[in-house]
């Protein structure tokens, strides 16, 4: 018979191999060998290894091994197998089996997501859910699907089936966070657990994270109560803005009990009383000092598990007795001189009138414009012990762009401990900085000078300068003389206007050149160069040889065409006593613009007429168009080109075009400027633009002249900074629309449009210093569910035009309440100032003055724009006294 040493074995699927050893009981026949098979019932399941068994006489009782290895498969199921071991042949026995159970590992669970965070009381969220392996062919498997906590998450469905045939089909299930009353995060788990169906596998889970929206916070009625010293008591409410769950107390704790008591100190909460109001009394006490006190009530959860922020509630009790009179000491001038960004300027305070007992007296020093002075301390304390010693103070200019001389109070006063009147310095600042000011020519219009002949112009600066001012004039042509070449402006003479006498040489013009006389300015000032334009006209002699250039239409003599459009001009031959020519005669057209193309750019006159005709050929006593195309670039600004025409032979002839730039033309029109005077008038102007946005501000000026239909047109080249201002002279508005003045046409109107949020206004002060606004009155306009109007151009409350603004109160029913001025300087500074109720039909009158100390700036010229809202309509008006012998001008409003 067949032995063996074990008839079962337990394996696990795709694990280790097991084994079991073969012997006979008995030899076989003397020099017989007997043979056996070894098979597995399922070699899908186990395999074996040797498959065949060979004995004879002298080794059937060594122990031969059979290993079995069990074999991975895809299916989640267990299986049996038997192993027989039978004879095959040379020995009689009966077949054995070894029983093998191989335990299979691919049965689990599988969710499509570990992990998930959910909002309290907010969106649903779900997972997947399938089976790794099918079951069993015929059967069902349930999958329970449960929440740990179904007070923070509910599941649905709860029950999930599977068969062979959907097993690795996903199936969702679908989380949904529960609201409650408590301020704590939870974190249920999900469990996915077999629940039938004959298949085994280990239960899954999926953590689940919901965030509460409940906070943990103390709530109290009010965060700031006045008591009057020894007066009634108040009080305030306290309750939790979410459940504490467990017990907690809120202990409540005075800063300074001698000033003010509290009652209770402790609250308790409960999940039964957590929303519930209760009251905290608040008691002043009476003391023999004459200050008043500022106490903060502390508010604060003792229970861990309830960790909410502390609260502060601020009180302020007012002193019931009067502070003793006494008096604020200043040692030195009243006026203390600086220069800016120089040394510091000391003074000395003290007290006196009285002896304080037990209590410090505080004195404040008030810096009026931190922009231009540093004062260092802010506040003085005068103690019992110190009353009598002097403190000082210091003061220093600080560096500006600007080039003002500044004049600051600092305003000394008593805040706590006495009474005093107050007592001040006045800062006298001296500038260290160049006047920004700019040259003025007596007119933008070319100066014409007859070949060999004399010119003149006039020069004059636009403000007093610092120092003595060194202008260097110089041509651009040798053909162009100066007398002189250097004008020198004293602080005291910058105003009288100083001649040029300009000479033309006896061939200026000859080729129709335009010259140059550049101006610049050396100490003083800070400004750009300034250019003057000469005209030479040029007259020919009579046997001179010339080219003809005649504009297309005949206007002017300088082509002006805009950007992407085109201009003409012909041209042809002169030769005044000459002979006609008995060749061809070549004209040659050169520029230097790349945004410039001529067509044709090379011209020939014949001597007889030409069979063929071209546009670049024609005979020697007839003319040739060229067409001048003008591409648009990507800045804003107007160009030039300069055309020379030459011919062997010729005088040289030169044509200069101006293109204009068009970006801005199609934009929205936002505001106006309207009667501005020429820059060679008497009368100087200036325009206001204002930006009224975060961001900067385009502006392209189309203007038109008051007596015929001229027009100057032109893009600003640089923004206009974000909140703030630019101002712009006669002068500029020239440069900017072309070079050309409207002298003689009257005054000049100017729609300025731009793709942005822009006002504007325009100044002109008349020769006898009148300073006039040439805009209208303004009416508040709905904003949202408030009320906003816009005033411009402010005067500075150390100019001599002294400005008063007029708040009118219109509104049908009720007052303005909440009337707020938020002003702008011009580098987009912000400075508010809330000026609180204003009564119906009241008018509320705020001085420059007045309006600087509130703010805490103060600003240059008329560097000041303010938007003012209010809940109500209302209307606001600026009327300023002028300089100019107490003109009252109105400059309310801006031309937008």
């Amino acid at each position: 018979s067949i032995e063996l040493s074990a008839t079962t074995l337990s394996l696990t699927e795709g694990g280790s191999a097991g084994t079991f050893d073969v012997t006979l009981e008995t030899p076989p026949a003397a020099g017989a060998t007997a043979t056996f098979s070894v098979t597995s019932g399922d070699s899908g399941a186990a395999s074996v290894s040797p498959t065949t068994l060979t004995f004879d006489d002298s080794n059937y009782d060594t122990a031969q091994t059979v290993t079995v290895t069990p074999q991975d498969d895809s299916d989640g199921l267990d299986e049996d197998i038997d192993i027989t071991i039978s004879e095959s042949s040379g020995y009689d026995a009966d077949d054995m089996t070894v029983d093998v159970s191989v335990s299979d590992d691919d049965r689990s669970i599988i969710a499509s997501r570990p992990s998930i965070v959910l909002d309290e009381g907010g969106s649903t969220d779900s997972f997947t859910v399938a089976l790794e392996t099918a079951p069993a062919s015929g059967t069902s498997v349930s999958i329970s699907v449960t929440s740990g906590d179904t007070g923070a998450v509910t599941v649905s469905p709860s029950t999930l089936t599977f068969d062979d045939s959907n097993y690795d089909t996903a199936k969702p299930v679908t989380l949904t966070p529960i609201e409650d009353d408590d301020a704590n995060n939870e974190s249920p788990t999900i469990t996915l657990a077999v629940d039938g169906g004959g298949y085994i596998a280990s239960n899954e889970t999926v953590s689940v994270s919901v965030v509460d929206d409940e906070s943990k916070s103390i709530r109290v009625s009010l965060l700031e109560i006045d008591l009057t010293e020894g007066g009634s008591d108040d009080s305030f409410t306290v309750k939790l803005s979410s459940d504490p769950v467990s017990s907690t107390d809120v202990s409540i704790v005075s800063a300074d009990p001698d000033a003010v008591t509290v009652s209770p100190r402790t609250l308790t909460f409960t999940s039964a009383n957590y929303e519930t109001a209760q009251t905290v009394t608040v008691s002043p006490e009476d003391d023999d000092d004459p200050l008043a006190e500022s106490v903060a009530i502390t508010l604060s959860s003792t229970n861990s598990a309830y960790d909410a922020d502390d609260v502060t509630v601020n009180i302020s009790v007012a002193e019931d007795d009067a502070p003793p009179y006494g008096t604020i000491v200043l040692d030195g001038p009243d006026t203390l001189n600086l220069v800016e960004g120089g040394n510091a300027a000391l003074f000395n305070v003290k007290i006196g009138g009285f002896v304080p007992k037990d209590w410090n007296v505080t004195v404040s020093v008030t810096n009026n414009d931190p922009g231009a002075i540093l004062v260092s301390p802010t506040t003085l304390i005068f103690t019992p012990t110190n009353y009598e010693d002097s403190q000082t103070v210091r003061v220093v200019a600080q560096e500006d762009d600007d080039s003002i001389h500044e004049s600051i109070p600092i305003v000394i006063s008593a805040t706590d401990g006495m009474s005093a009147l107050k007592v001040g310095k006045q800062i006298l600042v001296q500038d260290d900085d160049i006047p920004n000011e700019t040259i003025i020519l007596d007119s933008t219009d070319p100066l014409e000078i007859a070949a060999g002949g004399v010119g003149h112009f006039t020069v004059r600066l636009s403000g007093q300068p610092s120092e003595n001012v060194t202008l260097a004039l110089s041509a651009s042509d040798d053909a162009i003389t100066l007398d002189p070449t250097r004008l020198t402006f004293t602080p005291s003479d910058w105003i009288e206007a100083k001649r040029v006498k300009v000479s033309a040489g006896p061939l200026a013009g000859s080729g129709n050149e335009i010259y140059a006389i550049t101006l610049s300015a050396d100490g003083g000032i800070d400004t750009d160069d300034v250019q003057k334009t000469v005209r030479a006209i040029y007259t020919p002699p009579p046997d001179a040889k010339t080219i003809v250039v005649t504009l297309l239409p005949t206007d002017g003599e300088r082509l002006r065409i805009d950007e992407d459009s085109s201009g003409r001009f012909t041209v042809g031959l002169e030769y005044h006593d000459e002979p006609p020519p008995t060749e061809n005669v070549v004209v040659r057209l050169l520029h230097s613009n790349p945004d410039i193309s001529l067509s044709p750019e090379l011209l020939t006159f014949t001597p007889a007429p030409l069979a063929n005709p071209s546009t670049a050929w024609a005979v020697w006593n007839e003319t040739i168009t060229v067409q001048v195309d003008a591409r648009s670039d990507v800045d804003t600004q107007n160009d030039s080109d300069t055309i020379s025409l030459t011919s062997d032979g010729f005088i040289e002839r030169k044509l200069h075009i101006d293109i204009k730039d068009t970006t801005g033309n199609d934009w929205p029109m936002k505001a106006w400027a309207l009667a501005l005077p020429p820059p060679t008038v008497q009368d100087d102007a200036t325009l206001r633009v204002h930006c009224k946005q975060d961001t900067p501000c385009y502006v392209y000026l189309d203007c038109g002249a008051q007596r015929d239909d001229s027009t100057y047109q032109g893009a600003i080249p640089d923004p206009i900074p974000a909140r703030g201002s630019r101002v712009f002279t006669a002068q500029d508005i020239a440069r900017h629309t072309g070079g050309l003045s409207w002298e003689g046409q009257g005054r000049l109107g100017c729609a300025l449009r731009s793709p942005n949020a822009i006002s504007a206004q325009v100044w002109t002060r008349s020769g006898d210093g009148v300073l006039v606004n040439n805009s209208a009155m303004i009416r508040s306009y709905p904003e949202g569910e408030r009320h906003r109007a816009d005033i411009e151009s402010i005067s500075s409350p150390d100019s001599p035009d002294k400005a008063n603004i007029r708040i009118h109160c219109i509104a049908p029913v009720g007052d303005c309440t909440d009337t707020r001025l938020d002003c702008y300087d011009d580098y987009g500074t912000m400075y508010g100032v809330e000026l609180g109720r204003i009564r119906r039909q009241i008018v509320h009158h705020l001085q420059s003055e007045e309006l600087a100390m509130r703010i805490l700036h103060r600003w240059n010229d008329l560097g000041l724009s303010c938007e003012v809202r209010s809940d109500n309509p209302f209307t606001v008006q600026v009327l300023s006294r002028t300089g100019g012998g107490g003109a009252l001008v109105n400059n309310s409003a801006s031309g937008n």
